[in-house]
């Protein structure tokens, strides 16, 4: 028998009396499945700690901080109950652009990955805003005459731009 499947087999033995034994006993045997968002956390510092030792391969650090920011989100959202998980939504997007932004500070400095951690910012901020004044952002900066206008102006660069 091979080794992997000794394991497996003894993790799913193990799961299954876990199971077996909290529906029989009043005691909350499952608890430790309100623990899983530390597994992001583990894996997202394994990541980080594996590119802080060596200092090659800085595109490890995009995995490693997308996963601690939402291992940080996912304990909030399970020690609160997923209460406020309807607010918390738009700050998903920032993990992104979190794990991006460590790839852009700690690599070249490539100005090409500020354009998606700018989109991804923008996003979340224009849509956590949206949830605290309860308007779109379009409709606050009047919506109605802001697309008509940037079509004029796009179609005035574009006829200035044939003109040459």
């Amino acid at each position: 028998m091979q080794k992997g499947n000794s394991i497996w087999g003894i993790l799913l033995i193990a799961i299954g009396t876990v199971i077996l034994l909290g529906r029989y006993i009043e005691i909350d045997l499952l608890f430790i499945f309100k623990f899983w968002p530390l597994i992001f956390l583990l894996c997202g510092s394994i990541f980080e700690i594996s590119y802080f030792k060596n200092r090659n391969n800085p595109g490890i650090l995009v995995p490693g901080g997308i996963l601690i920011f939402l291992g940080i989100l996912f304990s909030f959202e399970v020690l609160t109950k997923w209460n406020y998980a309807n607010y918390t939504w738009p700050i998903y997007l920032l993990a992104v652009a979190f794990g991006l932004f460590q790839l852009y500070w700690f690599d070249r400095r490539d100005p090409g990955l500020l354009i998606p951690i700018g989109i991804l910012s923008i996003i979340a901020i224009s849509s956590y805003s949206t949830l605290l004044l309860g308007k779109s952002i379009f409709y606050i900066l009047r919506f109605r005459w802001l697309f008509p206008v940037a079509l004029i102006l796009i179609g005035i660069w574009i006829l200035y731009k044939n003109k040459k």
